[in-house]
Protein backbone atom coordinates (compact mmCIF):
# COMPACT_ATOMS: atom_id res chain seq x y z
CA UNK A 1 0.00 0.00 0.00
CA UNK A 2 1.23 3.68 -0.92
CA UNK A 3 0.47 7.17 0.51
CA UNK A 4 -1.03 9.64 -1.54
CA UNK A 5 1.61 11.53 -3.77
CA UNK A 6 0.31 14.57 -4.97
CA UNK A 7 3.08 14.36 -8.03
CA UNK A 8 1.65 11.18 -9.31
CA UNK A 9 -1.78 12.29 -9.41
CA UNK A 10 -4.01 15.13 -8.02
CA UNK A 11 -5.49 14.38 -4.64
CA UNK A 12 -8.93 15.53 -6.14
CA UNK A 13 -8.14 13.07 -9.37
CA UNK A 14 -7.76 10.29 -6.51
CA UNK A 15 -10.91 11.09 -4.62
CA UNK A 16 -12.96 10.91 -8.17
CA UNK A 17 -11.57 6.98 -8.00
CA UNK A 18 -12.36 6.33 -5.05
CA UNK A 19 -15.96 7.60 -5.87
CA UNK A 20 -16.16 5.80 -9.23
CA UNK A 21 -14.83 2.42 -7.71
CA UNK A 22 -17.09 2.05 -4.70
CA UNK A 23 -19.88 4.73 -4.58
CA UNK A 24 -22.35 2.09 -6.10
CA UNK A 25 -21.23 -0.86 -3.47
CA UNK A 26 -21.18 1.86 -0.79
CA UNK A 27 -24.83 2.54 -1.71
CA UNK A 28 -26.09 -1.28 -2.45
CA UNK A 29 -24.71 -2.30 0.71
CA UNK A 30 -25.93 0.71 3.16
CA UNK A 31 -29.30 1.98 1.51
CA UNK A 32 -29.14 5.53 3.85
CA UNK A 33 -26.64 6.47 1.96
CA UNK A 34 -28.21 9.61 -0.47
CA UNK A 35 -25.30 10.59 -2.13
CA UNK A 36 -21.53 10.14 -2.14
CA UNK A 37 -19.12 13.03 -3.38
CA UNK A 38 -15.11 13.55 -4.15
CA UNK A 39 -13.93 16.10 -2.04
CA UNK A 40 -10.63 17.27 -0.46
CA UNK A 41 -10.96 17.54 2.99
CA UNK A 42 -7.21 19.53 4.12
CA UNK A 43 -6.15 19.18 0.99
CA UNK A 44 -6.70 15.25 0.93
CA UNK A 45 -8.68 12.72 -1.00
CA UNK A 46 -11.68 12.51 0.96
CA UNK A 47 -14.88 10.33 -0.51
CA UNK A 48 -17.54 12.22 2.02
CA UNK A 49 -21.16 10.10 2.34
CA UNK A 50 -24.56 11.92 3.19
CA UNK A 51 -26.68 9.83 4.86
CA UNK A 52 -30.53 10.13 5.33
CA UNK A 53 -30.28 9.13 9.18
CA UNK A 54 -27.54 8.61 11.66
CA UNK A 55 -27.06 4.93 11.73
CA UNK A 56 -23.06 5.04 10.52
CA UNK A 57 -22.41 1.39 12.46
CA UNK A 58 -20.09 -0.65 10.04
CA UNK A 59 -19.99 1.88 7.25
CA UNK A 60 -16.01 1.82 6.57
CA UNK A 61 -13.61 4.85 7.76
CA UNK A 62 -11.65 4.64 4.47
CA UNK A 63 -11.85 3.25 1.15
CA UNK A 64 -9.20 1.60 -1.01
CA UNK A 65 -8.39 3.43 -4.50
CA UNK A 66 -7.35 1.21 -6.60
CA UNK A 67 -4.98 2.98 -9.20
CA UNK A 68 -3.03 0.04 -10.92
CA UNK A 69 -1.99 -3.65 -10.26
CA UNK A 70 0.59 -2.94 -7.50
CA UNK A 71 -0.39 1.03 -6.54
CA UNK A 72 -3.97 1.45 -3.78
CA UNK A 73 -4.42 4.28 -1.81
CA UNK A 74 -6.23 4.57 1.28
CA UNK A 75 -8.96 7.60 0.88
CA UNK A 76 -10.98 8.54 4.42
CA UNK A 77 -14.68 8.70 4.20
CA UNK A 78 -16.06 11.49 5.83
CA UNK A 79 -19.89 10.70 6.84
CA UNK A 80 -22.40 14.11 7.20
CA UNK A 81 -25.71 12.30 8.72
CA UNK A 82 -29.16 13.16 8.95
CA UNK A 83 -28.98 14.58 5.24
CA UNK A 84 -31.82 15.83 2.76
CA UNK A 85 -31.63 15.56 -0.87
CA UNK A 86 -30.91 18.01 -2.74
CA UNK A 87 -33.65 20.58 -4.20
CA UNK A 88 -32.70 23.53 -6.18
CA UNK A 89 -34.30 26.84 -4.07
CA UNK A 90 -34.15 29.86 -6.58
CA UNK A 91 -33.84 30.01 -10.22
CA UNK A 92 -30.93 32.94 -10.91
CA UNK A 93 -32.58 33.45 -14.27
CA UNK A 94 -35.91 34.41 -13.26
CA UNK A 95 -35.84 34.99 -9.66
CA UNK A 96 -39.02 32.62 -9.12
CA UNK A 97 -38.46 30.66 -5.45
CA UNK A 98 -38.02 26.78 -6.53
CA UNK A 99 -39.41 24.29 -4.28
CA UNK A 100 -39.33 20.09 -4.54
CA UNK A 101 -42.84 19.93 -6.21
CA UNK A 102 -42.05 22.38 -9.02
CA UNK A 103 -41.34 20.85 -12.08
CA UNK A 104 -39.86 23.66 -14.39
CA UNK A 105 -36.44 22.30 -13.71
CA UNK A 106 -34.38 25.45 -13.23
CA UNK A 107 -32.28 26.56 -10.93
CA UNK A 108 -28.79 27.00 -9.99
CA UNK A 109 -25.11 24.92 -9.44
CA UNK A 110 -22.98 26.16 -6.67
CA UNK A 111 -19.68 25.55 -4.70
CA UNK A 112 -17.97 26.64 -1.67
CA UNK A 113 -14.54 27.80 -2.09
CA UNK A 114 -11.76 28.74 0.64
CA UNK A 115 -9.55 31.14 -0.81
CA UNK A 116 -5.75 29.60 -0.70
CA UNK A 117 -4.59 33.63 0.33
CA UNK A 118 -6.68 33.97 3.11
CA UNK A 119 -8.00 30.70 5.34
CA UNK A 120 -10.83 32.57 6.83
CA UNK A 121 -12.19 33.63 3.48
CA UNK A 122 -15.26 31.50 1.87
CA UNK A 123 -17.09 31.94 -0.88
CA UNK A 124 -19.97 30.70 -2.96
CA UNK A 125 -19.71 30.48 -6.77
CA UNK A 126 -22.63 29.61 -8.57
CA UNK A 127 -23.29 28.90 -12.07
Amino acid sequence: MSSNNSSELSQIAIAQLAKVQHEGKLQTKFPNIISVSDTLVDGQSCLTLYLEDDKVEDIPAYVDAQLNDKKIIKVNTRIVTNSTAAVASICQATDEIMDSLSDSGVGSICCLIQSTDSKGMLGLVTV
